[in-house]
């Protein structure tokens, strides 16, 4: 009874997997530098019963989210949108890899994605907070950290890094040593 009660539930889960409806992979966060572009790893999943309507003439489409979201971008027309860029791949292998160029400060926020097929295939992948992604624009880059290897550090072992610098390329070191 117990084996039957198992098959039934792996069974039901394989189903699922397979039946899986709409989803969509993306990170939670992405930081940009101002004025330089972010890239938006993605990939999308749709309901069985719309792959029919899933063409490569599929519009892919991000919107920033607020009291009235806005479209930033569609791939049917990338020039004409908020924001510049291109989505990677194509509609048909779900692929909604995004870079968008030249992140400003008022870009900053949530954003979301959407798909419009032929017919019925209409979907935006709101329905669940990890289905959106925070653009998060920094003014200027995270400070450098150097870190030696412990060939570097057989001579004599680093205490402190007091500062580095760059010289006509390379990197310097002024540490304390032991």
């Amino acid at each position: 009874m117990m084996e039957i009660s198992v098959t039934f539930l792996l069974t039901g889960c394989l189903i699922q997997g397979v039946f899986c409806g709409f989803s969509i992979s993306l990170p939670k966060r992405v930081e940009a530098l101002q004025g330089s572009c972010v890239f938006i790893p993605c990939t999308f999943d749709i309901d069985q019963q719309y792959v029919t309507e899933l063409t490569d003439d599929s519009k892919r489409i991000w919107y920033k989210d607020g009291n009235s979201p806005t479209v930033v971008f569609d791939s049917s027309s990338p020039n004409t949108a908020s924001l510049k860029g291109e989505i990677f791949g194509t509609p048909t292998e779900k692929n909604c890899t995004t870079r968008f160029d030249n992140v400003l400060q008022r870009d900053k926020g949530s954003y979301y994605f959407r798909v419009e097929g032929s017919k019925n295939l209409k979907y935006s992948y709101t329905n669940k907070p990890e289905y959106k992604v925070e653009i998060v624009v920094i003014d200027s880059p995270p400070k450098p950290t150097v870190s030696l290897f412990k060939d570097q550090q057989k001579v004599k072992k680093v205490k402190e890094v007091k500062e580095v610098k760059e010289v006509t390329g390379k990197l310097c070191e002024s540490a304390l040593l032991d």
